[in-house]
């Protein structure tokens, strides 16, 4: 509204109004995401999901590949259970937490290079997002609906937490070969998922409605 009441107040005609809206209306609905959109993919090149994917799996080729071949050589000496023993299934399951250790430990470092060059991705994002009020209206409403990046990194980090409760509740049960009884897996974790206060998504969408509501205020 405060710039259709800036162009009409200029005294052109109204075919020219229209058209000098409708041409701002294309710079900042269609251009300006695109170029801000070429500007992120310039300034930091993402790499494709597949490429992770293939670069993780041969992060973890080697690591998997020595690991297998002292579990296989492990069973060669002790080929059958009578002759493993309680200790022999410790020394076992030490041999495959110590593989799966190292495999994980190679696919959190390719994790955490494409995580944090997504989340410089994310921050210039953020800060171009205000050269276009569509991007601003999209990223709010993103929000509030729930399925902005925000509240997807919360989801992954709420995931990432059981993983470490479920993990050290199970892995000193499974490196002592314990048999699970009946009252120790009803008291294993359980997921369940708590959403982020509704205060931090007001206050990420409020910043950006305040920019908004200031700029007509003052065209």
């Amino acid at each position: 509204h405060g710039i259709a009441l800036l162009v009409n107040a200029r005294g052109m005609s109204a075919a020219a109004n229209a058209l000098v809206l409708a041409g701002v209306w294309l710079l900042f609905a269609v251009v300006g995401p695109s170029c801000v959109n070429l500007l992120i993919a310039v300034r930091y090149p993402m790499p494709s999901r597949v490429e992770a994917a293939v670069e993780a799996r041969a992060a973890t080729q080697a690591v998997t590949v020595q690991g297998s071949q002292q579990l296989g050589q492990f069973l060669q000496d002790h080929p059958t259970t009578s002759s493993v023993g309680r200790e022999g299934l410790r020394q076992f399951a030490l041999l495959q937490a110590e593989r799966d250790r190292k495999v994980a430990e190679r696919l959190q470092a390719v994790e955490t290079a494409f995580d944090a060059q997504l989340r410089q991705q994310q921050r210039l994002a953020s800060w171009l997002s205000v050269l276009s009020p569509t991007m601003v209206a999209q990223n709010v409403l993103l929000d509030v609906a729930g399925t902005s990046t925000f509240r997807f990194a919360h989801f992954r980090a709420e995931v990432a937490a059981f993983q470490q409760r479920w993990r050290a509740y199970f892995e000193p049960r499974v490196l002592d070969a314990a048999t699970l009884t009946e009252s120790e897996y009803a008291a294993a974790p359980r997921f369940s998922y708590v959403d982020e206060p509704s205060e931090l998504m007001l206050q990420r969408v409020a910043v950006p409605i305040a920019v908004m509501a200031f700029v007509g205020a003052a065209l």
